[in-house]
């Protein structure tokens, strides 16, 4: 299985191939590049939102460009203003609004939980493929910890089985009725 989610935001790529036991990811962007595997024991099933505010952004931009046109229209109507005060206003007011538009705003989607944390970009593609992606992360990493953990082996130590058993409960990756399934069955292969 390889399943792959490229996000592409301007000069800032994020790659993610989901495989049966891991998950590969590549981030590239103009400072560094990384390229890393994560286990999926190692992933939570916690998903979280962080997103800066855009309209104060929008503003200040706008700001940024007014006072240039504004100053432009003034030198138009015959208000005398320096010709270094011009020029020193609109490098000033148009770098910011350029500095401005190129700081994209925060948009990200976390996978939490886990000892290892995921993040991708909320709305490229677009928000319901990213969600689904993530869902398909959290059921196979679920499926991978079941098959791993939760096998009824009676070479385990019952101690250790047990509380791997547990553990599996908490982390919702079992509900009650597979712990106390899994339980009799390991118990039965126990006696034999």
């Amino acid at each position: 299985m390889n399943k792959i989610l490229e996000q592409k935001r301007r000069t800032s790529l994020r790659k993610f191939t989901l495989k049966t036991d891991r998950i590969i990811v590549e981030t590239k962007s103009l400072r560094k590049n990384e390229k890393y595997e994560v286990m999926l024991e190692h992933l939570g099933s916690n998903i979280s939102y962080k997103a800066d505010s855009v309209i104060l952004g929008k503003i200040f931009f706008y700001i940024c460009l007014a006072i240039p046109l504004a100053l432009t229209i003034a030198v138009l109507s015959g208000a005398e203003i320096e010709r270094s005060t011009l020029v020193v206003n609109y490098i000033i007011w148009f770098g910011l609004a350029i500095v401005n538009y190129i700081k994209l705003p925060q948009d990200d989607v976390f996978l939490l939980g886990g000892q290892v944390f995921l993040v991708f970009y909320r709305t490229i593609p677009n928000e319901q493929e990213v969600l689904d992606y993530l869902n398909e992360i959290i059921a196979l990493s679920k499926t991978y910890m079941r098959e791993k953990y939760a096998k009824a082996d009676p070479d385990i130590p019952h101690d250790l089985f047990f509380t791997r058993l547990n553990w599996l409960k908490d982390k919702d990756i079992i509900t009650e009725a597979e712990y106390h399934e899994i339980k009799k069955e390991y118990d039965l292969k126990k006696l034999l």
